[in-house]
């Protein structure tokens, strides 16, 4: 597992994410043991994730530079944003 996080949601649920380095998100129930959700979208290792604070969306980020916001009461399917990063090169 690259990245891994935890957090509440509204329902007073626990949910852990781990990001893959195969590019994919997990997302289980803590309190089912369920995995409930497997987010598919990034080309490269997810380096970074988090929960939003007032609603059921994840933020990621990964080494294939993108930036991408899942909704996760739409079965994480759709992607409110996405970002592509650019880097600066020193000369």
């Amino acid at each position: 597992l690259s990245v891994v996080n935890r957090r509440y949601d509204f329902t007073k649920n626990l949910f852990l994410a781990a990001g893959l380095a195969d590019g994919k998100i997990n997302i289980w129930n803590m309190d089912t043991g369920e995995l409930t959700l497997i987010l598919k979208d990034h080309k490269s290792t997810v380096c970074g994730i988090d929960f939003t604070s007032c609603t059921m969306q994840v933020a990621s980020c990964s080494h294939d530079t993108t930036i991408k916001l899942w909704d996760l009461l739409d079965d994480g399917k759709k992607k409110k944003i996405q970002f592509g990063i650019f880097t600066l090169k020193r000369k």
